[in-house]
């Protein structure tokens, strides 16, 4: 069983297009359609790597349509999601696919896990674990932006693991850093 994390996934969004750096091969095995490409392409990633027995956790502005429901509800996995700015189809819907909803909450790991990065008054000693900004980051070690646009451009995936988040945590912890990922050769100070 693994644990995963993501955020904005945006799937059915009809304007995700103007927004987000789909990969070109889903933009071209969907004839250009930017919607069903996004769709394709986290539906590819998460087909490819998450199992029935995997706990994924979607950090809001997760999907925008009833169709949308339709293409995440066959995924492999536990979902929980946490609501956004744009998930504003009423909550009976989401419980068709998600096992739990929430606003926030602490992870067992320590740290808060929210759609919004948390207010650093609030933290409490603990990191924010968030989505929303997308490819923005805020220039403090204790925020992590777990945006599938972020993991995207930073890691070449749109999601990452419990291990891989915690790896993280730890070295920012160390280094008061912004390295995104501690086994990751590149060098991305910049990121949330």
């Amino acid at each position: 069983m693994r644990t995963w994390f993501t955020s904005d996934l945006h799937i059915g969004h009809k304007n995700i297009g103007k927004f987000r750096e789909i990969p070109e091969e889903f933009l071209e095995a969907s004839g250009g359609d930017a919607t069903l490409a996004n769709t394709m392409w986290i539906q590819d990633f998460w087909k490819k790597n998450v199992t029935k027995r995997d706990v994924v956790y979607c950090l809001g502005d997760n999907i925008f349509t009833r169709d949308g429901l339709v293409a995440i509800a066959y995924l492999p996995g536990r979902k929980i999601a946490y609501g956004g700015n744009h998930d504003d189809l009423h909550v009976d819907e989401y419980r068709k696919v998600f096992s739990d909803i929430r606003g926030c909450s602490r992870h067992k790991r320590g740290f808060w896990l929210s759609h919004f990065p948390i207010h650093e008054a609030e933290l409490r000693g603990r990191f924010s674990v968030h989505g929303h900004v997308h490819y923005q980051s805020i220039p403090d070690y204790r925020y992590v932006n777990v945006c599938c646009d972020n993991l995207q451009k930073n890691i070449g995936q749109p999601m990452i693991t419990i291990e891989d988040l915690k790896a993280t945590i730890d070295l920012r912890k160390e280094t008061e850093g912004l390295d995104f990922y501690a086994n990751n050769s590149r060098s991305t100070p910049e990121l949330g």
